[in-house]
């Protein structure tokens, strides 16, 4: 050992003291359920599982709101589902009086799928947001459930002169 150097000790020191410090982490911080079914908490299943849903389904909507259904149906919006933009509608669902879901009418929302972005699929319906109507509100000139169908034809001449010229 006279050929050891020294100054290896205190290395030696730290790398022992970081393992025992990772093993004990690993027997406090590991929960006992981690890797029984695989790489996960298995007692998370249940806990998920215990959950009270939020969410109320396309189906529970479609009971309720089928001319709303009829409208989206020749859209581009026919696959979304319903909480996709109104949000959780569990609890509309079990008070429908009491409860009302959200009803986005803000330029901003309809931007967050539209606004132009290019990793998004050629025509899917995007807008530039400072040269497309800016200041005003989509639902202006779209109706929300089918965006295709204008909510006033004749107030679209004044910006669409496509329009108007057809005429």
């Amino acid at each position: 050992m006279s050929n050891f150097p020294k100054q290896m000790i205190p290395v030696i020191i730290i790398f022992a003291i970081l393992i025992g410090v990772f093993i004990a982490a690993q027997i406090f911080l590991v929960p006992d359920s981690f890797g029984e079914y695989g790489h996960y908490r298995s007692d998370a299943v249940g806990e998920v599982a215990s959950l009270e849903p939020i969410y109320a389904g396309f189906q529970v909507c479609v009971e309720c709101h089928d001319d709303v259904v009829e409208t989206k149906a020749g859209s581009n919006h026919a696959g979304l589902s319903c909480e996709t933009c109104h949000g959780p509608a569990g609890a509309h669902v079990e008070a429908p009086d009491e409860v009302t879901p959200n009803i986005p009418d803000e330029r901003d929302f309809c931007i967050l799928c539209h606004g132009y972005n290019p990793s998004r699929p050629s025509g899917f319906p995007q807008i530039l947001e400072g040269y497309h109507n800016p200041g005003q509100n989509c639902l202006t000139c779209h109706e929300a459930h089918n965006p295709e169908l204008p909510h006033a034809p004749e107030d679209c001449s004044a910006c669409h002169r496509e329009i108007a010229n057809k005429k």
